[in-house]
Order: structure tokens, then sequence, then C-alpha cells
């Protein structure tokens, strides 16, 4: 398989903060998430930590996380696409779709990215 040359998308503040919340599972890992995004933040060279926009991007990453653990209960839930779980039970482009409506103040892309992280994280592992 051929290597894209294509260098890797800019580390931005929502991105690098969206990476560390993706692994906090527990309100008790907040100040430790706190910790990491300032430091990844300040060795990236990025915007200062800014508590509102963490929080709004923590409630993002767990309303994404509840609607993925509703499994096959969950509207978005297409049923199981083989024997195994796979990306594909879930309908990802409404998913997204209705995330970025109800996250307006985010980006975009930066959105449908998290939604296909999440079904695979959340989801398949």
């Amino acid at each position: 398989m051929k290597k894209s040359s294509a260098p890797p998308p800019a580390a931005t503040f929502d991105t690098v903060a969206l990476d560390v919340l993706a692994y906090e599972l527990d309100p008790s890992q907040a100040a430790e998430s706190e910790r990491k995004i300032k430091s990844r933040l300040k060795r990236k060279k990025l915007a200062p930590y800014d508590d509102a926009r963490v929080a709004e991007l923590r409630r993002l990453k767990d309303e994404l996380r509840a609607e993925i653990g509703l499994a096959e209960k969950s509207r978005f839930f297409l049923g199981q696409q083989g024997h195994f779980v796979d990306p594909a039970d879930f309908d990802l482009k409404l998913l997204a779709k209705e995330t970025i409506s109800r996250f307006p103040d985010l980006p975009r892309p930066v959105v449908e990215s998290f939604v296909r992280f999440g079904v695979f994280i959340y989801y398949l592992l």
C-alpha cells in the first residue's frame, strides 16, 4: 500500500483536548486530563487552556460515548453488519450531522473526525 506524503493535519486546541478527553472514562480523571491538556497545549505552542472550551469538548465526548454505549438501542444503530462489531453498524453520517448541529461552536471537521473515532473507541473496543 502506498503511503501518503501529505503531512498530518495540524494540531488544534480542540484536537489536543479531545485526544486526552477521549480516554477520560470517569469524572475522577478530570484533574489528570486538565494537566495533560495544559502540558500538550504548551508543548505544541497552542492557545492557553480554556475551561469553558474543555467543558464543551467534554460534553461532546460524554454525549457521544453515551449514545454509542446504547449500541443496538441507539437510534443510529443500523444493525450488526457482520459477525463482529463494525463501525458500519452505525449511521456515521447521520450521527455526525446531528452531533454537529448540537455543537455548532465546534469546527465541523473536528466533530466529524471525533464521531468516527468515538465509534471506534466506545463501540469497537
